[in-house]
């Protein structure tokens, strides 16, 4: 789902990192996971969030990592700014509150024929409307839907409203952010 609320069928090829939002202060890439190697249908099997220079990995088993180590269900944890943005991990999902986002996933398994199963993150992503930002350029495969209208018209061939190609998003690990339309350049603060 978009920032705007359409729905997007974004064709990525398994085993690659996409960057889907970036923005001043904050980065989401995402792997993109599959039964099939050669498959159409991906899902997202980790996710890496950087927000003011700190990185947060959460992977579709459900597990949250910072500063390299799990993050137990139930724990908050409160980033060094005055407005009060958190990362709070919840059993089976994590939610995300920074710099006029709110960020929503949760895990989910599937199993398929022949008995492979596969665990990946489902997303919602919006504009938290309790903090709404003064400037805001985001972008990214789904970031840069922020700017658009409902409803939501595919206008190519995968379904998106893509600026450039699929490629132009491609990063080289989960912490990438040299996709052509980076805007995240943040060193860390203290925690």
């Amino acid at each position: 789902e978009s920032v705007s609320g359409g729905h997007f069928t974004i064709e990525g090829m398994v085993g690659e990192i996409y960057n889907i939002i970036t923005d001043a202060y904050i980065q989401v890439n995402a792997k993109y996971v599959s039964v099939n190697p050669r498959g159409r249908t991906v899902f997202w099997g980790e996710v890496g969030i950087q927000l003011m220079g700190h990185q947060f990995l959460f992977c579709g088993n459900d597990t949250l990592y910072f500063r390299g180590a799990p993050v137990t269900a139930y724990t908050q944890l409160l980033l060094p700014h005055p407005k009060g943005y958190y990362v709070r991990k919840y059993p089976n999902g994590l939610a995300v509150r920074a710099f006029g986002w709110l960020l929503l996933f949760r895990c989910n398994g599937k199993k398929f024929k022949g008995g492979k199963s596969l665990n990946y993150v489902l997303h919602k992503l919006q504009v938290d409307p309790a903090d709404p930002p003064k400037s805001f350029a985001p972008h990214g495969i789904l970031g840069q839907t922020f700017a658009l209208q409902l409803p939501v018209q595919p206008r190519d061939h995968m379904g998106s409203h893509l600026e450039g190609r699929l490629s132009d998003y491609k990063v080289k690990s989960i912490w990438g952010t040299e996709s052509v339309f980076n805007r995240y350049s943040v060193r860390p603060l203290p925690f």
